[in-house]
């Protein structure tokens, strides 16, 4: 399971199943940031995805947010994605809820105990060569048994690469959300009392130090949290056996008392998909991450933050692909600019690079009034653009809501945009624009 540059050529075969055409998918690559303005790319794309149509009744989508490489996150999206649509248990008609719900539980399942069995021969390198320099002193070790422990790194890091994965599956005119790790999904509805405010909810919990559980949960361990929180993205995910079985050879985790980073997945559902669904966000880590760093660590701001974005692009662009694009696009561009302007202006930056992104939209109503179908037909979806927008986090949190209407003062995002669109105006006068994508011509007011 080495060798990323393999991985990244190696085609994963849920590439050729065929896709939702409801659903847009954007993502951009990772980048490291210089003071001069230069970006480079750090390494391959950690992230895989999938969104499959498997036929007129059932869709599958997933996003695997891999953590120190890509091995885990294309394992889990081959695995995964083959325990749940080769298994034939979706063509039956009226399943019950719980056995959806079970079929989702046992694909992690299935997903861990394939990553158990695909380390076995590491886990034995290992054991051999710590065997070599069991007596030795570290200064025989390192005159003359560097190879040894240079072949050591790489299994050690090997065995802390995970992943985070979300599934969100329908069924059955249901929705199941299946989630481990720091992925996220959002559904977006019209409010039962009022069709002109739309709510943003968050269906699943960020498995990270910020979650109350998971940080409760970590304390009872004996862990010092503290020199965990740069250093520990996620408190749960696929692989990662270095927090697991293997803690105690971690520096990190050493103290504990048992295993750290759980396996276990939270599912939702079913979730009734009526009138009043527009559409559903799933995000990647990574799109989570930067969110964090450009607008805050409360999430009923950050969520409605990318809302109001994803609702300015459905009014812009003429296909779903273009919206979920330009979405990641104008975040990517924004995370840049915030760094820049802190170097500018001699502030510290609390990062100095991003990681992928991914952004899957399934649209279910949300009208786009300059869609290729419409041009077709000749006839223009009703924009929402005078909609309301409030945020609830999971469904038990309260909600809050702010002015997104034509004809009134917009509200202004936390990171300028002004920016931004400077800089696609000096890409369209440099031709460099990506094609199929309409972009904004000026900033808001």
């Amino acid at each position: 399971m080495n060798n990323e540059k393999f991985q990244d050529v190696l085609r994963n075969w849920t590439d050729d199943l065929p896709i939702c055409p409801l659903t847009g998918c954007g993502s951009v690559i990772n980048q490291m940031y210089s003071k001069d303005g230069r970006m480079k790319e750090m390494h391959i794309n950690y992230e895989k995805k999938c969104y499959c149509s498997y036929d007129t009744e059932n869709f599958l989508y997933s996003i695997c947010s891999g953590i120190n490489g890509a091995n885990i996150s294309d394992f889990a999206l081959s695995r995964m994605t083959a325990d749940i649509l080769l298994g034939g248990q979706l063509n039956q008609v009226g399943k019950p809820d719980e056995e959806i719900k079970e079929l989702l539980r046992q694909t992690f399942i299935s997903a861990e105990k394939g990553y158990n069995t695909t380390i076995d021969n590491l886990l034995a390198t290992k054991q051999q060569l710590q065997y070599q320099i069991l007596d030795l002193s570290q200064y025989e070790i390192s005159q003359k048994y560097q190879d040894v422990l240079n072949r050591l790194n790489v299994i050690t890091k090997e065995l802390s690469i995970g992943s985070s994965v979300l599934i969100a599956l329908i069924t059955n005119k249901k929705l199941f959300i299946a989630n481990l790790g720091v992925c996220r999904a959002l559904i977006v509805k019209n409010d039962s009392r009022n069709e002109d405010v739309l709510r943003v909810i968050q269906v699943t919990v960020d498995h990270n130090l910020l979650n109350e559980d998971e940080y409760v949960r970590l304390c009872n361990l004996g862990l010092d949290i503290s020199s965990l929180q740069s250093s520990l993205p996620t408190t749960r995910c696929i692989g990662n056996y270095l927090g697991k079985g293997g803690y105690k050879d971690s520096e990190l985790f050493s103290q504990s008392s048992g295993e750290v980073i759980s396996s276990n997945p939270e599912i939702i559902g079913p979730i009734s998909l009526d009138d009043s669904v527009r559409f559903l966000l799933l995000l990647s880590g990574g799109l989570c991450k930067v969110l964090s760093q450009l607008f805050s660590n409360d999430l009923n701001i950050v969520n409605k933050e990318l809302v109001q974005i994803c609702v300015q692009q459905f009014n812009k662009q003429s296909t779903l692909v273009g919206v979920a694009q330009s979405v990641t696009n104008i975040l990517a561009q924004l995370h840049h600019d915030l760094y820049m302007k802190s170097k500018v202006n001699g502030i510290d930056c609390s990062f100095d690079s991003r990681e992928d992104m991914t952004l899957l939209i399934r649209n279910f109503s949300f009208p786009m009034p300059n869609s290729i179908e419409n041009s077709k037909n000749s006839t223009a979806s009703s924009t929402i653009s005078g909609s309301q927008i409030g945020t609830i986090t999971s469904y038990s949190s309260t909600n809050t809501s702010v002015n997104y209407g034509v004809g009134e003062k917009q509200t202004r995002p936390y990171v300028s945009f002004k920016e931004y669109f400077e800089n696609v105006e000096m890409a369209r006068k440099e031709g460099r624009l990506p094609k199929n994508i309409e972009f904004d011509d000026e900033p808001l007011e």
